[in-house]
């Protein structure tokens, strides 16, 4: 099990996602796992998101489903995400993107391409921009 910090903070204020999870190869899929990719899913229920939250860890690993499976070149990976601890004055969602790609790469070895964040001032939260899903 591995816990993975993101952290952003370009202002008064910042974002903060405390996200531990875990990985398994060649397992039976639990009943609630939701499929990624074809060799590659995820379990979010003990990580308790909020539904419309729940897109946003999806996404990340959409992001680099690819380089996971490159990875991990035979059987079915699953990842289990076990908690995610934020600290709500400090958080978007997006940062459940970011969490979940920078746990990736330590995970499985792999480097994800980057992505830029920056912050809005006028608008008062960040923008992230993520490569594309492929």
């Amino acid at each position: 099990m591995l816990t993975f910090v993101y952290r952003e903070r370009q202002a008064s204020w910042g974002i903060y996602v405390k996200l531990t999870a875990e990985s398994s190869v060649g397992v039976d899929l639990p009943a609630d796992a939701i499929r990624i990719s074809p060799r590659l899913s995820v379990e979010l229920a003990e990580a308790k998101l909020p539904a419309d939250e729940v897109v946003f860890v999806l996404d990340g690993l959409r992001m680099v489903s690819r380089l996971i499976e490159n990875a991990v070149p035979v059987g079915q990976v699953l990842v289990r995400v076990r908690e995610v601890r934020i600290v709500l004055t400090d958080y978007q969602p997006e940062g459940l993107t970011a969490a979940i790609i920078g746990w990736a790469e330590i995970e499985f070895g792999i480097s994800a391409p980057p992505f830029e964040v920056a912050y809005d001032g006028v608008a008062g939260r960040y923008n992230f921009k993520f490569p594309p899903i492929k």
